[in-house]
């Protein structure tokens, strides 16, 4: 497969040499790969910082015609099978390219791939990083290998929306698939000039795409609408251990437990301790700003096994948020110990569980039977997960 990798600029010639040379630096053979630069008309140090690249990059220069149709440029300049973006400011790990484009060479039915990213300010601070395990749409612009023929088929960038990534990606998803690959390759850097750092005008457009994709549609939130979710460890108080046990005797996670009666503080409390001393499990409450809105455990049952299980918030189990808990839990895990094996038992009169963890890329084990109860185990290995 031959890969075009897209890189449009816009003065940001003092982030310049880290994005190309990111681009140059992939491990995918150099044969395969061709790099194009678009410059949206700088005026800064930018043509300057290009003439050193000259005979290693391919340069589409003129006068400003805008970020979505400076990349369409790109795009039908391109001559790879696919094609990926990093903005000029951004810059890509070595493993993009090569991660990006095994799962799309053995699926020809896939549309595109994509990978988790990180999130920082221009020197690295303030990492964090990002999974797009629940959605696609909690991923940027870049970070995506898109199958040339699969655009094609359904029209490229519309240039009149600012978010024109998320209403392409709608648009392919309506015929095809993409496939998860559960690692951060991509640095979406955070400065003051992003184009997204205007809070009316995300919130405008994001509205344009609603009214387009439905009421519901959902993009990531670029400070706009529900903050991402992030996981802290549980603390040694008896507020989070009240917290928690309020989320476990809720009665829909009852009713999903192989233990059905309500559990009490005398077994709980005890309990709590006992899991946030032990060396082989992970406690960790989930938190969406300030608020908390769930509970994830890890307990090891193996050298490199881990069970996985959550809690929801009753008010919090909408929106996708378990797919994310599990997306966060594999990322933390997997950052401990990259070749951990995950597995969840989940009763077989739980659809909806089924259904969250088979999204976050768990696959159906064996059956078994747990307190006389039906179930299942489910397995996830470190591997991709389609979406559609």
């Amino acid at each position: 497969m031959n890969v075009s990798v897209l890189i449009r600029n816009l003065n940001y010639g003092h982030f310049l040499n880290r994005a190309i040379a990111s681009a140059l630096d992939q491990d995918y053979p150099a044969a395969r790969r061709e790099i194009i630069v678009v410059d949206d008309g700088s005026t800064d140090e930018s043509p300057r910082v290009l003439a050193q690249y000259a005979g290693r990059i391919r340069l589409i220069a003129g006068p400003r015609r805008g970020a979505i149709a400076a990349l369409n440029a790109a795009v039908h300049e391109s001559q790879g099978d696919a094609f990926t973006l990093i903005d000029a400011d951004d810059w890509a790990e070595p493993r993009l390219l090569s991660a990006l484009a095994a799962p799309l060479q053995k699926d020809p039915q896939s549309a595109f791939s994509y990978c988790d990213y990180f999130e920082e300010g221009p020197g690295g601070e303030d990492r964090r990083r990002i999974s797009t395990a629940a959605t696609p749409f909690d991923g940027t612009a870049a970070g995506f290998l898109h199958r040339r023929s699969a655009v094609e088929r359904v029209g490229f960038y519309d240039e009149e929306l600012m978010f024109a990534e998320y209403d392409l990606l709608a648009r392919v998803l309506k015929e095809s698939q993409g496939v998860h690959i559960p690692e951060a390759l991509y640095h979406y850097v955070r400065h003051g000039a992003n184009m997204t750092g205007d809070p009316a005008r995300v919130a405008h457009e994001i509205d344009k795409l609603r009214k387009r994709h439905g009421p519901n549609f959902h993009v990531r939130s670029y400070g706009i609408g529900p903050e991402a979710l992030v996981l802290r460890p549980a603390h040694r108080e008896e507020s989070d251990a009240r917290m928690i046990l309020n989320w476990r005797n809720d009665p829909v996670a009852r009713a999903a437990s192989f233990q059905t009666t309500t559990i009490s503080w005398e077994v709980h409390w005890p309990w709590y301790l006992e899991r946030l001393a032990s060396s082989d499990c992970r406690l960790f409450v989930a938190m969406e700003g300030t608020e908390p809105v769930g509970m994830v455990r890890l307990d090891r049952r193996g050298r490199s096994a881990w069970e996985v299980s959550i809690n929801l918030a009753p008010e919090k189990r909408y929106g996708g948020r378990g797919v994310r808990l599990l997306a966060l839990a594999d990322d933390l895990l997997r950052a401990e110990d990259a070749d951990a094996v995950l597995e969840a038992r989940i009763r077989q009169d739980n659809p909806a569980s089924q259904a969250a963890f088979r999204k976050a890329g768990y696959e159906p084990g064996d059956l078994l039977a747990i307190e006389g109860v039906p179930a299942r185990r489910w397995i996830k290995r470190r591997s991709s997960s389609h979406v559609s």
